[in-house]
């Protein structure tokens, strides 16, 4: 039987993303371009990849694929393109030759800086304009409390279910 939470908490996901999107993000990054950014003209790819080195700092490229839910090949893409511009830079450690980490540059980092601090304001504007003190209260609240849930996922995979065929069962009973 199916869990009638589950399936509401997964729309519920899905209608949440829509309008953060739609209803935040979109407008931040609008606005942002009309500023000339260099960090949006990028791409959506680009700021998934740049968004997960910001928060794992050095990591691999195939941890980067499995961060963004990206294809191995487009993130080597992506990466190729972005430490041709100057934005990322290939390193090994001395404990692990055979890897081949990514980092940010200064470069990148400062074009980051720039671009948080614009999101940051402009979003400080888009939400003072629109939610009372109590609202912002809440979303504070919730989103956090959201945040601590979600993390009890972390490291957890989904194991496909194994469907067998009724005649297989069958077969191995008279064998």
């Amino acid at each position: 039987m199916k869990d009638k939470r589950i399936l509401n908490i997964g729309e519920d996901c899905d209608v949440c993303y829509m309008l953060i999107r739609k209803n935040i993000l979109g407008p931040i990054q609008d606005h942002i371009k009309l500023s000339g950014s260099e960090y949006i003209d990028l791409g959506d790819s680009y700021g998934r990849i740049i968004g997960d080195l910001v928060t794992y700092k050095e990591t691999t490229i195939q941890n980067l694929s499995t961060y963004t839910r990206m294809l191995y090949p487009n993130v080597v893409k992506v990466i190729s393109e972005l430490n041709e511009k100057g934005y990322v830079e290939k390193f090994h450690k001395p404990d692990s030759k055979k890897k081949i980490y990514i980092r940010m540059t200064d470069k990148l980092k400062k074009i980051y800086d720039e671009y948080e601090e614009s999101a940051t304001e402009t979003a400080q504007r888009h939400f003072s304009s629109v939610f009372t003190d109590e609202d912002l209260n809440n979303l504070e609240y919730h989103f956090h409390e959201l945040g601590v849930l979600l993390h009890k996922l972390d490291n957890v995979s989904i194991k496909p279910e194994v469907k067998t065929n009724p005649s297989d069962s069958i077969k191995k009973a008279i064998l």
